[in-house]
């Protein structure tokens, strides 16, 4: 819970680089624990950015996992063309904000004490705010019936009049309040390493048995070596390589081996299924979990 949170507030204080190896080995085993918390770290990210007040009431509990923050941001990166702002946002007499409106996708939400939400005022200016989710006219949704989203508790929060005082702004009004690169951090590259690198292992596993997939399996063992910044050849020999590969594999014509590699590395995601359970109506497969992460 604490790695992204620095030392002097109870956390582990890692490196960026160290959280996306940490968030990677999680994710090939769990995606959605990963999103989860790679949720978290981008509030703490946030939080962070902001006055030494707010990051003394939630960083050190939030290290020890007493409580936890999350964020809801979305809905000031995403277009809703003519519906106008998810979340809006007015000045209140005598100072602060009252909110109005829905976050859409909130990922633990019904388990946090607080979000980092971004609102939008009349003069389209942005505010990010600190929202206490036991707030008054705060309303947390149940997620919707689909399996990551109850994996992962990812819900809509309303608010309907809720005030804000000054203290839990943490940026803006501004015209963007979380950078013009948006609010995205490397605990993105994470989940598509974590993934990655789990059906680079069961490759190799399969490898064992059906030799065919070894070139395969080698070739993303480069690019996700070459991802993870281990030593490894650079992106451009990568991409090089495996430009070579594609054009090998056109020259060669039906029949020939680079079509059996690839016919292979299509039927590779299928193969523990129809190995273990011809027909696929077993639940509990090899690679089911991925793809159900997927």
């Amino acid at each position: 819970m604490g790695w992204s949170v620095p030392a002097e507030y109870g956390g582990a204080g890692r490196t960026a680089v160290e959280c996306v190896r940490l968030g990677r080995t999680i994710a090939s085993a769990c995606l959605t624990t990963a999103f989860v918390l790679s949720q978290r770290d981008a509030a703490v990210r946030q939080l962070l950015k902001g006055p030494a007040h707010l990051k003394e009431r939630y960083l050190p509990g939030h290290a020890a996992g007493s409580h936890c923050v999350t964020v809801g941001l979305s809905q000031l990166t995403t277009s809703r063309q003519h519906h106008g702002p998810a979340l809006r946002a007015r000045s209140a007499t005598g100072g602060g904000f009252v909110l109005d409106g829905d976050v859409p996708w909130v990922t633990g939400a019904d388990g946090a004490v607080a979000v980092v939400v971004g609102a939008t005022l009349p003069d389209a200016t942005q505010v990010l705010i600190v929202l206490p989710t036991d707030r008054p006219g705060v309303t947390i949704a149940p997620p919707l019936p689909l399996a990551a989203l109850l994996g992962s508790r990812t819900s809509s929060i309303r608010c309907d009049g809720v005030f804000i005082e000054p203290e839990s702004v943490l940026a803006g009004p501004s015209e963007h309040a979380l950078g013009k690169v948006g609010g995205g951090g490397l605990e993105t590259s994470a989940l598509a390493l974590g993934p990655a690198a789990a059906a680079v292992e069961y490759l190799r596993r399969e490898a064992v048995d059906r030799p065919v997939l070894g070139s395969c399996t080698e070739r993303f063992e480069v690019l996700l070596t070459t991802g993870r910044g281990r030593p490894g050849p650079d992106s451009s020999e990568a991409a090089t390589s495996g430009q070579d590969v594609r054009d090998q594999r056109r020259r060669s014509g039906p029949g020939g081996e680079d079509r059996r590699v690839g016919e292979e590395d299509h039927r590779v995601p299928r193969g523990g299924d129809r190995e273990s359970d011809p027909k696929g109506h077993r639940r509990t497969t090899p690679v089911n979990p991925h793809r159900r992460d997927g």
